[in-house]
């Protein structure tokens, strides 16, 4: 195909700015997903009854809060829009945990036998912990080891049947990238980290010390299974770290953070101390001031302040505290959710980062082409490059890495 034709095609295909989700709708949503007492019925009956219930219901499933959702809209929405829900709970609810869990400890007896520490974040850990009142649904298992243990740990999974399946060497070893994903012939796919942050550009701003995660790490019961999981208060910081460099448009992402703060009885004190040790209270204030704004988290005050430092943070959370689902930018994105993603420990580093954003949000104007989704594109983690021993090379570079990622 020559490049005019090639560019053709990407052009045809392109997405075009698509229609704002209505406020009536992002309303009704909100109050639909919060916990049991914080929203009066009268008042999400009244937001529920101006609203397409099919559209809120397909909403709801989109956002990854079907579970809240089904539970507080059952009764006041129409059949149709019930049976969405319940289809979608259907998909990722009940069965599916056991499932996830039963693979869980399978995975984590070949990492214990082989002496692999390990932890298992968000998914399992969080619906069992964190979501005491709705099922929280989850597609894939995340599993962290240390980095030392990187190679052990994929020797240990492919003794169960793990297999590697990223393909693009040159793009993973770039980094290197804070995860491989494995497949393993269960329903779920186990993304293996060595770090909590993938993104090298990311990781290399912060200074979150995987060594002590794992000398803090506690071992819970979920469900049947016994499994390692951080400690409330890294838990908290984790999903809020999360939350906010995956851009903070997932509702789910800041309903994760306001169950941690409420069911995991996080300790503030260290909350404040940690983040601002790891140079992550920006984003960690950013998600959490956004969930106790939409979600009504209860997140004290003078810890969104101490985590500010000062009143230019501050107004940087106020400006930061809404959540919209979509924007305007093709592909639904928005210059919110790129700010989302570049916040660091200080403004100026935060506008650094924020500049390379803009960057990539101007090539996005001409180039709509979702790359994600095309194995064939050179920017897609199945696209093969490298030679055999693309592995080899990315374990070396993880060992090379000191404590914080770097």
């Amino acid at each position: 195909m020559t490049g005019a034709a090639a560019a053709a095609r990407r052009a045809a295909a392109a997405p075009r700015r698509p229609p704002v989700t209505p406020a009536g709708l992002v309303d009704a949503l909100r109050l639909a997903s919060a916990r049991p007492g914080v929203v009066e019925p009268t008042e999400l009956q009244a937001a529920v009854a101006r609203v397409d219930h099919v559209r809120l219901a397909r909403l709801a499933v989109s956002q990854r809060v079907a579970g809240a959702a089904a539970r507080s809209l059952a009764r006041i929405v129409s059949q149709e829009a019930a049976g969405e829900l319940k289809r979608a709970a259907k998909r990722q609810g009940l069965l599916h945990h056991l499932v996830c869990l039963a693979q869980l400890e399978t995975l984590g007896d070949a990492l214990g036998a082989a002496g692999v520490p390990w932890l298992v974040v968000k998914g399992p850990a969080l619906a069992e912990l964190a979501y005491l009142d709705a099922p929280r649904p989850y597609a894939d298992l995340d599993i962290v080891v240390p980095g030392r243990s990187f190679g052990d740990a994929l020797d240990a999974l492919a003794r169960t049947g793990g297999a590697v399946i990223d393909r693009n060497w040159d793009l993973v070893c770039a980094g290197p990238r804070g995860q491989l994903h494995l497949t393993t012939g269960a329903p779920a796919t186990v993304d293996l980290h060595w770090h909590l942050v993938n993104l090298a550009e990311q990781r290399r701003r912060f200074r979150v010390p995987m060594d002590e995660l794992f000398e803090r790490r506690r071992t819970a019961a979920l469900g049947q299974a016994r499994a390692h999981v951080l400690e409330a208060t890294d838990m908290l910081c984790h999903v809020a770290l999360h939350a906010t460099l995956s851009g903070g448009h997932q509702l789910g992402w800041l309903a994760d953070v306001d169950r941690c703060v409420v069911n995991m009885a996080p300790d503030w004190d260290e909350l404040v101390a940690r983040s601002l040790a790891w140079r992550v209270n920006l984003p960690v204030a950013v998600a959490l001031q956004r969930a106790r704004r939409v979600l009504g988290a209860p997140v004290p005050g003078a810890v969104l302040d101490a985590l500010a430092r000062g009143p230019a943070g501050t107004v940087l959370l106020r400006a930061m505290g809404d959540w919209r689902p979509d924007g305007r930018l093709p592909g639904g994105g928005s210059i919110g959710r790129g700010v989302s993603r570049s916040l660091r420990d200080g403004l100026g580093r935060t506008a650094a980062a924020a500049w390379g954003e803009a960057t990539a949000m101007v090539r996005r104007q001409v180039d709509h082409h979702e790359y994600w989704n095309d194995p064939e594109d050179p920017r897609n983690i199945m696209f093969p490059t490298g030679d055999g021993q693309g592995l080899a090379r990315y374990l070396r570079l993880v060992a090379a890495t000191d404590r914080f990622g770097h």
